[in-house]
């Protein structure tokens, strides 16, 4: 196991015991008392498996990030646009947690609930032919693809018999895929695209293939290869994405509630 740096167990400690008698240790007028050392050094004894570090040892820790903090804040480091962005995000995540933490902790996914969504969402493989007119694209763009997906599946229908999906989506396909024949492997609901994951679930039965259908990315005919049985398939992790949709739920309901009382204005036009 390896050992904590020193520094992360000196991060919540205070003056507040330490004004009545002389400091044990004082940085650039950061005080550090005896009482606060000895009974957050006290506490953390538990994270240590094997060498603890001596009295000396974080003290000395201490004094090297006071020192090195006390100089950031000479620099200005904490007026840095980017530096603000990390702090504003830490602070953010421990806002999260202390709001809404127990009840994230409270989040149970049994096997049986697990079960009964998977069968209805099960892990898939399919391969594809793509063309690329992701969101954004101009009307023009758009076109164009569209008009190159749909000769490429009249290409692929009038050959079926000759060639294969896989070779048809390595010879015209775009993306990485297009190499392995369109095989993009398993995937997971929460990994495809919406419409994607839809119409290729919709197929049912592998070997089938869909008609052309539009994603974010692009446009895709499908052909489902494999449906994961919920015997065969990772089980924790389908409770994994089945807890995090649950903690989403919590973490929008408690966002709509503050949200509600916040002064927001957003220009949507210019998102164009």
């Amino acid at each position: 196991m390896k050992h904590l740096p020193f520094f992360l167990f000196l991060l919540s400690f205070t003056t507040l015991s330490g004004w009545a008698q002389k400091p044990l240790a004082v940085v650039n007028g950061k005080s550090l008392s005896v009482e606060d050392f000895n009974e957050k050094y006290k506490q953390n004894k538990m994270f240590y498996q094997f060498r603890m570090p001596t009295k000396d040892e974080v003290l000395k820790d201490w004094v090297t990030r006071q020192v090195a903090l006390s100089q950031a804040k000479k620099e200005k480091l904490d007026q840095n646009q980017a530096i603000q962005e990390q702090m504003d995000t830490v602070l953010y995540r421990a806002f999260i947690q202390k709001k809404l933490g127990s009840q994230f902790d409270k989040i149970f996914i049994n096997t049986e609930d697990a079960k009964k969504w998977y069968e209805k969402n099960p892990e898939i493989r399919t391969r594809h032919i793509f063309i690329r007119a992701p969101l954004g694209s101009s009307q023009k763009q758009i076109a164009e693809a569209q008009k190159k997906i749909q000769e490429i599946n009249k290409i692929r229908i009038k050959n079926k018999e000759k060639s294969t999906f896989a070779e048809i989506a390595q010879k015209y396909s775009e993306g990485m895929a297009a190499q392995m024949g369109g095989d993009i492997g398993y995937q997971t609901k929460d990994q495809l695209d919406p419409d994607y994951y839809r119409a290729a679930i919709a197929l049912k039965t592998p070997g089938k293939v869909s008609s052309v259908i539009r994603s974010a990315h692009g446009f895709h005919i499908i052909q489902l290869t494999g449906v994961k049985k919920w015997e065969e398939t990772d089980q924790p992790k389908v409770k994994k994405i089945l807890f995090e949709r649950e903690k989403k739920k919590l973490f929008d309901q408690y966002m709509k509630k503050l949200e509600s009382q916040a002064k927001i204005k957003i220009n949507r036009n210019l998102l164009k």
